[in-house]
């Protein structure tokens, strides 16, 4: 019957076998494979990629294994160390300068960070940290570099349970920390009662609503300060077409272009839209006019008019002493009181109706 290998690959002479050569088949088993189980240390280099370890039918020396495995080499980043799915013991010391997770075919393996050792046992299905327990661990002060865990320290064991962190200065408890500018991401939840410092301008979304202080708006017309709705100041605003508004205390309206539709003469206007020569408006007492056309009025007094009356085509010119005179074709007749008393021709005969007195000589 030929020899079988254990998972250590220590050769087992089978009953009978090998006679007269057996002695030094047990002195390799145990001055090598044991040796090696026991206390042997190796070298594993990498080469920019991962390194799998394996265990032939053979009791002479393999790296595999030895008790201690010393890495070497480039990892040119984060590495697996792939062991034989066997039971046993590692103290791996990483001299790389990248973690390295020794680890079965299947399974997550412990991953030891560079310039670190750690004492890992395989089960044959997984790699874990051989980690002691104790109940009482008394230890003198370690500087931050003296020792170096496995895995994340529990919250119950007084760590954090992680192994990553972010920002720099002191751990954070829960009750009343003071952070120094912090980056909060989006909390699911906070109360900012006591906070200070938000800029508006990038620290805040959505619209602050009226009743809240805000305006509810998102978009704003103008420069200026916010105008609030009793006594504002407003800088040349442009109003649009308010639904309403009282103008009472308002100046500097400008009436060519600032209002619409026609004043009526109730409010001091005109009530119309059109006007005819130029000056000042006239107005209905007594007013003074400069050369007007009057056309055909349908009534007048000429009792004050002086000058000529060059361009009467027809019609007459009275006093209030009963004086009426009114020409008719190239003739002027004087009427007194209604009766006839005189006429002038463009001849220049004058012809007198009734006696002529005279006070002199004619």
């Amino acid at each position: 019957m030929a020899s079988t290998f254990s998972p250590l690959k220590i050769e087992l002479i089978a009953t009978g076998e090998q006679s007269s050569t057996w002695g030094t088949t047990t002195n390799t088993n145990l001055g090598i494979a044991i040796e090696e189980a026991i206390t042997g240390s190796a070298n594993v280099t990498f080469a920019s990629a991962n390194v799998t370890l394996t265990l032939t039918d053979t009791n002479s020396s393999q790296t595999a294994r030895n008790l201690r495995l010393r890495l070497t080499g480039t990892t040119g980043g984060a590495r697996n160390l792939i062991v034989p799915a066997i039971e046993k013991q590692y103290i791996v010391q990483n001299d790389c300068a990248d973690a390295v997770t020794i680890k079965n075919a299947t399974g997550t393996g412990v991953a030891i960070p560079p310039t670190m050792s750690a004492v890992v046992f395989n089960d044959g299905t997984n790699i874990t940290s051989a980690a002691v327990y104790s109940t009482a661990l008394v230890t003198p002060t370690l500087a931050a570099t003296d020792a170096t865990f496995l895995n994340a320290l529990p919250v119950l064991s007084g760590g954090t349970g992680v192994t990553t962190k972010t920002g720099t200065g002191s751990v954070v408890l829960s009750t009343s920390p003071t952070l120094t500018t912090p980056a909060l991401g989006t909390p699911s939840a906070a109360v900012l009662t006591n906070a200070t410092g938000l800029p508006l301008t990038t620290g805040v979304t959505g619209s602050l609503p009226v009743l809240n202080g805000g305006t509810g708006v998102t978009t704003s017309t103008g420069t200026g300060n916010n105008v609030l709705s009793t006594s504002p100041t407003l800088v040349t605003p442009n109003l649009g077409t308010p639904t309403s508004g009282t103008l009472t205390n308002c100046t500097g309206l400008p009436l060519a272009t600032g209002i619409t539709g026609t004043l009526p003469v109730a409010n001091g206007g005109t009530g119309v839209t059109t006007s005819t020569g130029s000056g000042a408006n006239v107005l209905s007492n007594s007013p003074t006019l400069v050369t007007p056309i009057l056309g055909t009025p349908s009534s007048g007094n000429l009792a004050n008019c002086t000058g000529t009356a060059s361009g009467l085509a027809s019609g007459s010119i009275a006093n209030a002493g009963g004086w009426n005179i009114t020409p008719s074709g190239t003739t002027l007749y004087f009427n007194y009181n209604g009766t006839n008393v005189g006429k002038l021709t463009s001849a220049g005969v004058f012809t007198v109706i009734g006696d002529i007195v005279a006070n002199g000589t004619i």
